[in-house]
């Protein structure tokens, strides 16, 4: 080796080159930065970050971009509505919501008859009237369920036994958890058992409230599942499916060509609605801090976990349901309602940020569910600790009015919650006590000694 006359370098006669004097010579170190290893290493993470950048910049060029409005977590509500164009102005509809409710004033409309058969009956839920059919209330007694065809508890002929149709009562071997009908069936699911009463509605002639025709089958039960431990906790009808919540999954069955397929997706759902004609959104309850909506289109296998909760959903609304729990027309089917123990949240189904909730209303109650309803426009009404339901505006989330219960109830124990609408059409708010069915409604039993200001909207 030829040493030069700098130090730590030495002269190589057939490159004609300095070379630093390592402690070998022959090889270059691994971690050498013109080594030909990290060379070839460097020239294809250029190449990469290069395609990355070209890749990026052709997905933002096709896609959409959405106004910052819509990712702020305090007005992405407006900014929704100002993308999408709202239907009506956000001050008049509070206004007209603030009036509607403070007009409404309880009345007793049913009383469960003393020498009915089971006079110990608890009133669990009634069903939305469909034009020119019977109603159903549903009812638990000494452990098991009973649905008796019943006539609109808000018209204006007087209350008496005839009006529930004994001799079309339906039995279930268990307690009933939930009631859901459509245009003409109905579908009940009970505590214990995995089938599915599905059947036809009682026809009537609402003029006369006399019965014309009676269902000519029998209701049906549907097998959902082999497993005899699962419990279904919810159903709800859209046309002829019915999509059905348990302890084990979510299954949808036709009503009337009794076929039933499951979700893949296992967990315990206690509560469901449907988003759209196709797509189901339920509520996970496994107990743990990881609790979605799973987002399942009937017609494929696959599901969309969104809206992550640490605490239990025991609550899922579609805000578009009308007043007789089917799809509005004009409804959006976009924007859920969920509950967990003591909050109820608004989300949106295009917001791209899943667990941020447009909309956030704390409310304080004594069940062991929070029992809410909405009336499918602006409203959603929660019974709190007295059991007096409190109307909150969806478009700000305050508190409108507080429903009070009239003194004949007592102030019994609410166990259902919905808007259902009278004779004319009015929205009003029913609930099932033990032993009574209470109505909201224009014109009620304290409307005479209680007037308000006019609104003018």
């Amino acid at each position: 080796m030829n040493l030069g006359s700098i130090p730590g370098y030495y002269y190589d006669e057939e490159k004609q080159k300095y070379f630093k004097v390592l402690k070998n010579h022959n090889t270059l170190p691994s971690a050498s930065r013109y080594s030909k290893q990290n060379i070839r290493r460097e020239q294809q993470d250029t190449k990469k970050r290069k395609r990355q950048q070209l890749d990026e910049a052709t997905r933002k060029a096709k896609t959409v971009t959405l106004p910052p409005i819509i990712t702020n977590p305090i007005v992405s509500g407006i900014g929704l509505e100002r993308e999408l164009g709202s239907t009506r102005p956000s001050t008049i509809a509070l206004r007209r919501d603030a009036a509607h409710m403070s007009r409404l004033k309880p009345m007793v409309t049913y009383t469960y008859p003393k020498k009915g058969p089971h006079q110990d009956a608890a009133f669990q839920k009634i069903s939305p009237f469909q034009e020119g059919h019977c109603g159903l209330l549903a009812y638990n007694s000494h452990g098991r369920g009973y649905l008796v065809p019943i006539f609109h508890p808000l018209d204006s002929h007087s209350r008496s036994d005839d009006d529930f149709l004994y001799s079309e009562m339906i039995g279930l071997r268990g307690e009933i958890t939930s009631v859901a009908v459509s245009d003409k069936h109905f579908a009940a699911t009970s505590l214990g058992l995995n089938t599915l009463l599905a059947g036809e509605l009682c026809h009537h002639d609402p003029t006369y409230g006399r019965v014309q025709e009676y269902p000519s089958t029998s209701p049906s039960a549907i097998t959902l599942s082999d497993d005899i431990e699962t419990s279904l906790w919810q159903c709800k009808i859209m046309g002829n499916l019915t999509a059905v919540g348990s302890s084990k999954t979510v299954h949808c069955a036709d009503v009337e060509t009794k076929e039933v397929f499951h979700m893949d997706q296992t967990g315990s759902y206690r509560a469901l609605d449907w988003l759209d004609h196709r797509i189901i959104a339920a509520g996970q309850s496994n107990g743990g801090f990881h609790n979605h909506v799973a987002l399942w289109d009937t017609r494929t296998n696959g599901t969309s976990m969104r809206f992550r909760r640490t605490e239990r959903l025991k609550g899922v609304r579609n805000v578009s349901n009308n007043v007789t729990g089917v799809l509005a027309a004009n409804g959006s089917g976009f924007q859920l309602l969920t509950s967990t123990h003591n909050c109820i949240n608004l989300f949106d189904t295009r917001y791209p940020k899943d667990n941020h909730p447009l909309l956030q209303i704390e409310h304080q109650h004594v069940s062991p569910m929070l029992v809410f309803a909405t009336d499918g426009s602006g409203v959603v009404a929660a019974v709190d600790s007295q059991e007096n339901p409190i109307a909150y505006s969806l478009i700000n989330g305050k508190e409108l009015e507080i429903l009070t219960q009239d003194s004949l109830s007592g102030g019994a124990r609410i166990n259902s919650l919905q808007f259902l609408d009278d004779l004319n059409g009015s929205p009003t708010v029913v609930a099932c006590t033990r032993n009574n069915i209470i109505a909201w409604k224009h014109g009620g039993s304290l409307a005479a000694t209680d007037e308000h200001e006019e609104c003018d909207i």
